[in-house]
């Protein structure tokens, strides 16, 4: 199959429109109750991502790469769910800088 009949798919486009729309109606849902059986998962991954991150951070011979997809994962989990965090606001907006050096770091690798 061509690229060009993959691109001009309906299902593609439909795939598109429904992510488009995903957000605001996944927050609709949220904010009428209807994720409460959703909460101990979200709680427990972003434990499981933050006991994950400290240890990364603890390991001097942690690889670097691995550590900013770490960090970027669980800075977007915390971002996303605040209330289920069990980061401080401090913790969490450092997790912004820590990501910012964690990609400068990369960035001058690559380059070298």
């Amino acid at each position: 199959m061509s690229y060009s009949r993959i691109l001009k798919n309906s299902a593609l486009k439909n795939l598109f429109i429904q992510l488009d729309e995903w957000p605001s109606s996944f927050r609709s849902v949220e904010l009428s109750g209807g994720l409460k059986h959703l909460q101990p998962q979200i709680e427990k991954s972003l434990k499981k991502h933050i006991d994950r991150l400290h240890a990364a951070v603890d390991d001097a011979g942690f690889d670097r790469y691995e550590l900013r997809i770490l960090v970027k994962q669980t800075r977007y989990l915390t971002e996303d769910f605040p209330k289920l965090s069990p980061l401080s606001g401090k913790a969490a907006s450092s997790l912004k800088a820590l990501q910012s050096a964690l990609g400068a770091w990369h960035d001058h690798y690559q380059w070298c």
